[in-house]
């Protein structure tokens, strides 16, 4: 269900050549468009084979989350249709629907909740309390805020090592959310000898926040790995940060000729064909990799 080697494709703005990494295209239906599922299968592969007791599976999405479907998806993927999976998600009065992603989980078997909620991380620890308040943690798993796992990172870094030196060898753009998807892109050009010019598109989180996470993820890596091949810390002084002009909810509305997430993608594409389109040189061959949520 998850497509190792997606593919990449060429495009041409305004006489700039640029390459693509459709990992929009890694998960195949029923699983929805979200390439840290990679992680997600991988994650929830050890975690059921470490406990065999798990019967219930919780997890926090939101109105745009594409992230309980995915989990559902995946379990189903994995003949786990025996798990029951609880989802919940904040609820406003003026809701009288699920959300169209939550919709889809549920005719797949999940269990909605749709609960009166605040800040969604204050949520995601309510929840998680009351889940294993009635699960317990022998028989339940409460997935991690965001799909944040550390297998996200492996399973990335494992696709990245698909791709060409020569297209990490010029200048790569790609968007930083939480950060766990370049980490494993990084973490792969770490074992070569290339070095890309990088542009990161900031959605989000700060500089600070993506240096500690990424940090966090390299030394994920270098423990499972058992290596020693690379030791540095990534402190963004060589590369170019950029800071996207849209709030984090706020969508981006302008025409990709491939399939983005108004959220994430479309933000850093904005960016890098305004700098074409201004005469900026870069150095090439373009590459801009197309994270997938």
């Amino acid at each position: 269900m998850i497509r190792e080697n997606t593919p990449i494709e060429k495009y041409n703005h305004n006489g700039q050549d640029y390459y693509v990494k459709r990992e929009d295209l890694s998960c195949i239906h029923p699983l929805p468009p979200l390439a840290k599922l990679r992680g997600v299968s991988l994650f929830l592969e050890r975690k059921l084979k470490e406990n065999t007791d798990i019967k219930y599976v919780g997890n926090i999405d939101t109105r745009k989350s594409k992230s309980g479907w995915g989990v559902k998806a995946v379990l189903k993927g994995m003949d786990r249709e025996d798990i029951e999976t609880h989802l919940y998600y904040p609820k406003l009065k003026i809701h009288t629907e699920h959300p169209p992603n939550v919709t889809l989980a549920q005719k797949m078997g999940a269990i909605i909740h749709g609960d009166r909620g605040s800040l969604i991380k204050i949520f995601y620890y309510m929840k998680q309390k009351e889940f294993y308040a009635q699960f317990g943690k022998k028989e339940g798993l409460f997935m991690p805020f965001g799909l944040k796992v550390k297998e996200s990172v492996e399973g990335v870094m494992k696709e990245a090592g698909f791709v060409a030196d020569r297209y990490f060898n010029g200048t790569l753009f790609i968007i930083l959310g939480s950060a766990y998807m370049f980490s494993g892109v990084y973490a792969s050009i770490l074992e070569r000898n290339v070095e890309p010019d990088y542009h990161l598109v900031s959605v989000g989180a700060g500089k600070n926040t993506h240096r500690i996470a990424v940090n966090e993820n390299l030394n994920y890596i270098r423990g499972s790995k058992k290596t020693n091949y690379w030791n540095r810390l990534f402190l963004f002084n060589d590369v170019t940060y950029h800071t996207s002009e849209y709030d984090y909810d706020e969508l981006c509305k302008i025409e990709t000729p491939f399939p983005s997430s108004p959220t994430y993608e479309k933000k850093a594409f904005k960016i890098m064909t305004d700098m074409i389109d201004k005469g900026h040189k870069f150095r090439e061959p373009m590459f801009f990799w197309n994270i997938g949520v």
